[in-house]
């Protein structure tokens, strides 16, 4: 990851998850996926709504449509 502060601004921004997520920078280098999922489980299809606008209005992007 390149930008720390800019990656920790959008979990917080976009998921209100501040603290409870922490990242850091590495340019070891790999050859395969490094990647995650982050999982959050809420109790309403309009909250889901508003969690994937959020992601999206911070700079992320979906790779097919949300469904609820």
């Amino acid at each position: 990851m390149p930008d720390p502060a800019a990656a920790e601004a959008f979990y917080a921004a976009a998921f209100g998850l501040g603290d409870q997520v922490r990242v850091r920078a590495s340019e070891a280098p790999t050859t395969g996926f490094r990647g995650f999922t982050l999982s959050l489980v809420v109790s309403q299809p309009s909250t889901v709504n508003s969690l994937i606008g959020s992601a999206l209005d911070g700079g992320g992007f979906a790779w097919e449509a949300a469904s609820v």
